[in-house]
């Protein structure tokens, strides 16, 4: 594939106006949403070859949720292409001001393995719904799921509008180097931090969701039980292959042990379902993980399966906060447990660290509730519960610092991939002439009075 050619022709195609019509963009969403339900089959068995992801799962963390953004995007759409109406002040009267979501032009999605439907799917209803056309670069590591994508977006878009560039059709560092007018990155700091130097070159806005070690808080008001069977419910998703899983826990020494009591019992009875069980993504994944538990009190653990790549959830217990898996993220079902005895441990320790994509924080108290809400800084979480605010098409969902940049989701999604511009049309009955030269004293008092 002509990587070059490709852009080109999506290029020419946006400036004449191909993608502008509102009607054709609902048109190609809903035919979106038709293909997808035509193909959930394929697309819960490519997930379960990918990353043994059983049916349930496939369509709790990716299907049902891009089918969901794409009827809340047909549903909204037209309202959100209107005309949004503002003040205009008494200094520019008589005149109308209102701003129009225009959309960038073409764009380039870039999704990462871990959720490789829902993370791929979700950038591109958004970029369809503003108005651009896409190159979509799926990852490599789930060839599975990213091969029934492309057959999706082939059958539904003319490849001017949208198309699947797979791993054998591109070089990653040719596909990165063209003339795109829009970036949205789904993955590591890492790479993040290379993606955004690219678009610098040539002052490409773009989109960051990256990830971190995302702290769950557990205090001495909480209900463990609850709180137990919801970490659980957090961490073992994707086989805690998750950017905002709970990365480790924070637990007041007053119900330490009741927490890992109850911790375990929830993996317990959750491992009962082994066979639905998701795998590791890869088999340097898999050694990375296991190379962390080394040397590590381990509270609970089981058997790991090295030929199905998966490690059985793990409670770590006694973790220095200079062991390995404490500094960096650990995509995995491990779980390390630190303890605090006083509040301002909890603050100390986490201002240390760079701000996270989750927080979630269980407690019944409202002044820990308000410090969650408006004084520690990450992109966004739960109160008593772990990762379902990202499930929210009501909610913007993103990064700060180094856990990203921008946000998406619902109107934000569309947002995301359009430029909001400003217009003031003024009347051409009457001419106010303040702002004109020479500017008298009379002028200069009512510029004055007229911009208080």
């Amino acid at each position: 594939m002509d990587i070059s050619s490709l852009v080109k022709s999506q290029h020419h195609h946006f400036s004449m106006g191909k993608t502008l019509d509102i009607e054709r963009r609902k048109k190609l969403l809903s035919q979106l949403y038709v293909t997808i339900q035509r193909k959930e089959k394929e697309l819960s068995e490519a997930l379960y070859k990918d990353l043994g992801k059983d049916e349930v799962e496939s369509y709790l963390s990716e299907i049902g949720i891009v089918l969901s953004e794409l009827r809340y995007t047909i549903k909204h759409l037209y309202r959100w292409t209107k005309r949004q109406k503002v003040k205009t002040p008494l200094s520019l009267a008589p005149a109308q001001s209102y701003y129009i979501y225009v959309p960038y032009g073409v764009t380039l999605i870039l999704s990462p393995w871990n959720y490789p439907f829902q993370l791929t799917m979700i950038p591109l209803i958004g970029a369809i719904a503003a108005g651009n056309t896409a190159i979509i670069k799926p990852s490599a590591k789930s060839a599975h799921t990213s091969a029934i994508m492309d057959e999706i977006v082939t059958q539904v878009f003319d490849p001017r509008d949208a198309k699947v560039v797979m791993a054998h059709q591109g070089n990653y560092d040719e596909i990165l180097h063209q003339p795109y007018n829009y970036i949205f990155f789904t993955g590591s700091t890492t790479v993040g931090k290379k993606i955004m130097k690219r678009a610098s070159e040539d002052l490409i806005p773009l989109t960051l969701e990256l990830g971190g070690k995302s702290p769950t808080i557990v205090d001495e008001s909480a209900s463990i039980a609850l709180a137990a069977k919801r970490i659980v419910f957090g961490k073992m998703l994707n086989a805690g292959q998750t950017c905002v899983a709970p990365d480790f826990i924070i637990v007041h020494k007053q119900v330490k042990e009741q927490l890992l009591v109850a911790l375990q019992q929830e993996f317990e009875q959750a491992m009962r379902d082994h066979t639905s069980y998701p795998s590791i993504i890869s088999d340097d994944h898999y050694s990375r993980l296991l190379h962390l538990l080394e040397g590590e009190h381990l509270y609970y653990s089981g058997p790991h399966d090295p030929i199905k790549r998966k490690i059985h959830p793990t409670i770590l217990d006694k973790v220095s906060l200079d062991s390995p898996i404490m500094k960096e993220e650990i995509f995995g079902p491990l779980l390390p447990v630190l303890s605090y005895s006083s509040w301002s441990e909890v603050e100390t320790l986490l201002s240390q660290a760079e701000h996270p994509l989750a927080c979630y924080v269980f407690s019944e108290r409202r002044d820990r509730q308000l410090w969650f809400e408006r004084t520690y800084q990450f992109g966004g979480g739960c109160i008593n519960d772990t990762l379902v605010h990202v499930s929210s098409t009501h909610l913007p969902f993103g990064g700060v610092g180094h856990s990203g940049m921008g946000s998406y989701h619902g109107k934000k999604t569309f947002e995301t991939f359009s430029h909001a511009k400003s217009i003031v049309h003024s009347s051409t009955r009457i001419d106010v002439p303040i702002r004109y030269r020479p500017y008298t004293t009379l002028k200069k008092a009512l510029i004055r009075r007229f911009l208080r």
